[in-house]
Order: C-alpha cells, then structure tokens, then sequence
C-alpha cells in the first residue's frame, strides 16, 4: 500500500513539474506577441514584436517577423505575414535594416487599404509584392530585388 501511494505521489510531482514548465514557456510567449491595435490610417493593426529573424543563409536577406493588418474590406478582415526582403548587398540590408520601421509603417498603411480579394489568389499576391517593392523604392529609396512570404494567412 504504500509502496502505490509513493508511485502516485512521485507521477503526480513529475506531471506537475511539467504543467508549470509548459505554463512558464506560455506566458513567456504571450508577453512577447504584445499586439496593439489602433484605429488610425486604414484602420491599421500591428505587432510591437520588433525582432527579426534569421532564416535563410542568404546575407543579404532581411527577415520582417509577426505583421498583423486588418484589411480594409472583402471575405477576409486579417492578413498575418511573416515576410524576407532580398536586397542587392550588405550595404543596402544593414540600411533597411536600421530603417525597418518606416518599412513596416509603410506596409501596414498600404496593406490596410486593400480588398481581401487582391490577396487571395497567388496572382494577386505576386502583384501585391510586386506593388510593395515599387513603394518601398519610391517612399524610402530602397531597391529590394524581391519579397518572399515565409508565412501567410488571411482570416475572418
């Protein structure tokens, strides 16, 4: 009898050991993907999550992690990315880089303003990188020769 009461006692630490780790890494988590939102310009939301990510051994690739936009209108209300930008150099991704902001502000009040239907379909998604790509140049002077999506998600 007691050698089954020390069993159960013992599986009961370990599952509790594990419940609170699992817990610990939760919240971790949570605190990090601290979405705002704000009603502004296109109704725009965003992520404050500003790190970037280093997927790719491409040295001239920036990573844009977490952007969050409710779109203006259509089937879909949200749009999540997670988006690379290739550069020409080293030169030109530390640059965007340190500007990754006006970058991000830029995709957010242009994206806020689209239809869900221009991002549905892969053809329209080309055109949409194809449009950012021009905008960035234009607003910010920055020539990104393309944009790759690691993640996207458009939901209601």
């Amino acid at each position: 009898m007691k050698k089954i009461r020390i069993v159960q006692v013992s599986v009961t630490i370990v599952v509790l050991v594990f419940v609170a780790y699992y817990m610990v890494q939760y919240f971790q988590k949570s605190k990090q993907v601290n979405a705002t939102f704000s009603g502004g310009f296109g109704h725009s939301a965003t992520s404050n999550m500003s790190k970037r990510s280093t997927y790719g051994s491409d040295p001239t690739e920036v990573a844009l992690d977490g952007i969050l936009i409710n779109l203006k209108s259509g089937q879909y209300r949200y749009m999540k990315a997670d988006m690379t930008f290739k550069m020409k150099d080293q030169a030109d991704k530390d640059l965007l880089e340190k500007n990754m902001k006006k970058v991000r502000d830029l995709i957010l009040r242009y994206s806020s303003s689209l239809d869900s239907s221009q991002l549905s379909r892969e053809p329209e998604r080309e055109a949409y990188k194809k449009e950012l790509k021009k905008l960035i140049y234009q607003t910010l002077g920055f020539d990104v020769q393309n944009i790759y999506f690691r993640n996207f998600v458009l939901a209601q």
